[in-house]
């Protein structure tokens, strides 16, 4: 999936997760751990060794494989110049664990925020929930983390409650996937 960045002229695309990526994943990862951060979105990346982890998500994205404790579940990377920039994650439903967080989760490494990958994989990601014939979808966000928190304001979010997360302040956003939705960001 080809994808413009909204304020640029430079093509970002979504690729798959694949053990041919190793090196640039890890390299990805590495940029957050040596920030101390977890990777949201990740499907735990930040917490498995690559084999381990290649091997959870190839699972989780095949409805005869997924986890009978988590659901199916779609993973990208975004990627601009062969440098993954961002990841981004689809769960397809809610379990009672995601009932709290949502439906999509997301991370741009350090070096690259601020630039609108965000919102231009949440875009796209929200044209694919829509697909699959999803009239809504459910994200959180830290309270605190106000580019998050924009990004999602930005892509139709509505507040709809706040939880406490380990003394952290986590609020809730429903966007709705109208048939109006456009889809103006897919290149090709």
């Amino acid at each position: 999936m080809y994808i413009n960045r909204p304020s640029e002229s430079d093509l970002i695309y979504l690729i798959r997760p694949s053990k041919l990526y190793e090196k640039k994943i890890l390299k990805f990862k590495e940029e957050f751990l040596a920030n101390n951060e977890t990777i949201s979105g990740g499907e735990l990346l930040d917490k498995l060794d690559f084999s381990e982890w290649i091997n959870y998500v190839n699972r989780n994205s095949n409805k005869d494989t997924v986890s009978p404790d988590w659901v199916l579940t779609d993973i990208f990377f975004a990627v601009e110049e062969d440098e993954f920039v961002g990841v981004i994650s689809f769960r397809h439903k809610l379990n009672d664990f995601l009932k709290e967080w949502g439906h999509i989760g997301y991370s741009v490494r350090p070096s690259k925020r601020g630039k609108g990958y965000a919102s231009a994989m949440l875009s796209e990601i929200l044209s694919l929930a829509k697909r699959i014939g999803l009239s809504e979808v459910q994200l959180s966000s830290y309270e605190d983390n106000i580019a998050s928190v924009k990004t999602i304001l930005k892509n139709g979010g509505m507040f709809i409650r706040s939880f406490k997360y380990l003394d952290n302040v986590v609020n809730v956003y429903i966007i709705s996937l109208s048939p109006a939705r456009s889809t103006r960001n897919i290149c090709c």
